[in-house]
C-alpha cells in the first residue's frame, strides 16, 4: 500500500499481495498518523491471510483518518477480492480522482472497465415469437385386438418337450436297467461287469427321469402363468358402477 514505511519486510509484502503503500502523510498529527498506520497494517495482515472483509474494515478506517488516495487503491483490491466488481471498480475511481497524476493511470483505467462489464448483468435473449402449433389430425382407431388362439412362448414349449423328451430316455433306460438286473439273477454265476452295467443303466435313468421331471413342472409352472395373463388381457373390461342424479331419483351407470 501506499504508505512509506522504512520496514522492508512491509515493501515485500505489499508487492506480494498486490496492494498500494501510501507514500506521504507529512501532512498528518503524528497521533493521526500512528493509529491510521495500526489501522494500515492490520488490513495489510488479514488481506495476506485472506481474511478480507476484516481487510476492508481496517483499510477504510485508514483511509478515514488520513485521506490518502492510495488506501482507495488497496480498497478497490480488497472488493474485487471479495467477489465485488462494481464496488472495486468504484473504489479505482475514487482513487483517479482523488490522485489525478497516478502513474498507473491506465493500468487502473483498463482494471475498471474490466470490473465494469464483469459487474454488468448479462443480457437476456429474447425469446423468439412462438408459432401456433398446427392441430394434429385425430388418431386412427386402434387395431381390433386378436381374438384368435395363441400359443405360449417358445421357451416354454422348448421345456415342456425337452422334459417329456428326457423322460422318455429315463424310461428307456430304466426298463434297460430292470431286463440287465433280471439276467443277473437268472444267470448261474454272478457276472460282475453284468451287474455294473445295470447299476449305471439305474443311475442313468435316475438323472434322466429327474431332469425330465423338473424341465415339465417347469415349463407347466410357466405356461400356467402365461395363460392366466392372456386371461386377463382377453376379460373384457368392467367400468365401475357411477350414480348420476336424474329428477328424482338416481341412474346407474356401468356393468358389474
Amino acid at each position: 500500500m501506499r504508505w512509506t514505511f522504512t520496514w522492508s519486510a512491509l515493501v515485500a509484502l505489499l508487492v506480494t499481495v498486490g496492494l498500494n503503500c501510501p507514500c506521504r502523510a507529512a501532512d498528518l498529527p503524528a497521533d493521526v498518523l500512528d493509529a491510521a498506520r495500526r489501522h494500515y497494517n492490520s488490513g495489510a495482515a488479514f488481506y495476506s491471510q485472506g481474511k478480507y472483509a476484516e481487510a476492508l474494515v481496517e483499510f477504510t478506517a485508514a483511509y478515514h483518518l488520513s485521506r490518502l488516495p492510495d488506501l482507495l487503491f488497496n480498497l478497490g483490491r480488497v472488493a474485487e477480492k471479495m467477489g465485488q466488481p462494481g464496488e472495486a471498480a468504484a473504489y479505482f475511481e475514487r482513487y483517479l480522482h482523488e490522485k489525478p497524476d497516478a502513474p498507473d493511470r491506465r493500468e487502473v483505467e483498463a482494471e475498471v472497465e474490466r470490473l465494469r462489464s464483469e459487474a454488468r448483468p448479462p443480457s437476456v435473449p429474447q425469446a423468439p415469437p412462438v408459432s401456433p402449433v398446427p392441430q394434429a389430425p385425430p388418431s386412427p382407431p386402434p387395431a381390433p385386438r386378436r381374438t384368435g388362439p395363441r400359443l405360449p412362448p417358445w421357451p416354454t414349449l422348448s421345456l415342456l418337450g425337452g422334459g417329456a423328451a428326457l423322460l422318455v430316455v429315463g424310461i428307456g433306460l430304466g426298463g434297460g436297467a430292470l431286463a440287465t438286473a433280471r439276467q443277473v439273477e437268472s444267470a448261474e454265476r454272478f457276472d460282475p461287469a453284468l451287474d455294473s452295467r445295470g447299476r449305471s443303466l439305474q443311475g442313468a435313468a435316475i438323472f434322466f427321469d429327474v431332469v425330465g421331471a423338473l424341465a415339465l413342472a417347469g415349463g407347466a409352472a410357466w405356461t400356467t402363468v402365461w395363460w392366466l395373463k392372456l386371461r386377463k388381457e382377453q376379460a373384457p373390461s368392467r367400468e365401475a358402477l357411477r350414480v348420476q342424479a336424474a329428477g328424482t331419483g338416481v341412474v346407474l351407470y356401468g356393468r358389474f
